[in-house]
């Protein structure tokens, strides 16, 4: 569950009107309207507000490094630039985000195969398609299980194909009690891949 109460975002209290929002576990909701990136900025803990946000049973003001820990925030120019090959580049994200255990290679490989990268594990990742390079990059935040995912402007340069497979792979994923934010100024892409579409003004 995600509670949302804001009364204000402080950066510019005089034009924000209130935002109230209780969004359940196992959904994939849109995030549509002119503020739906000040939201996302808040939920991803950039933007100072009054109000709170609770994700589960931890405070995003009471228990900041805690939620931010359960969180992954990805926007639409989040493609990987690095030297680094795919294999090298996740399993150095999986350290840094505690993310290796018993079962992490096979987690790792199982999503390359689903994204249709495992035959490029062992490339440099700036040998890859701008689109792959954002794969790859998505990937790294599925490594860990997290309770929310905000996903902003990031699924509009993809095709159709790739599209299904993410609705796909994302329907699956909430499945297990997880939430997925998605923002968009595309109304239609939101109808395809969401539950329900808070307009945020």
């Amino acid at each position: 569950m995600l509670n949302i109460r804001v009364k204000s975002m402080l950066a510019h209290p005089q034009n924000q009107s209130s935002i109230t929002m209780d969004i359940e576990s196992c959904t994939i909701a849109g995030l549509y309207g002119d503020k739906k990136r000040d939201l996302i900025a808040l939920l991803s803990g950039l933007e100072n507000f009054d109000g709170d946000v609770v994700l589960d049973t931890i405070s995003l003001k009471g228990s900041y490094e805690e939620y931010l820990d359960q969180i992954a925030f990805i926007t639409k120019d989040s493609a990987v630039n690095t030297e680094l090959s795919v294999n090298e580049f996740l399993d150095f994200i999986g350290s840094m985000s505690n993310a290796i255990d018993d079962n992490y290679e096979d987690r790792k490989k199982k999503l390359l195969t689903e994204f249709g990268l495992l035959r490029y594990i062992n490339t440099g990742i700036n040998y890859l398609k701008e689109i792959d390079r954002k794969k790859v990059k998505l990937i790294s935040f599925f490594l860990k299980e997290r309770s929310l995912i905000l996903l902003d402007a990031f699924l509009e340069n993809f095709q159709k194909n790739d599209l299904n497979k993410m609705l796909l792979f994302l329907g699956n994923y909430v499945k297990r009690e997880k939430i997925v934010l998605i923002g968009s100024d595309d109304y239609k892409l939101l109808q395809s891949f969401s539950d329900k579409i808070y307009v945020v003004n």
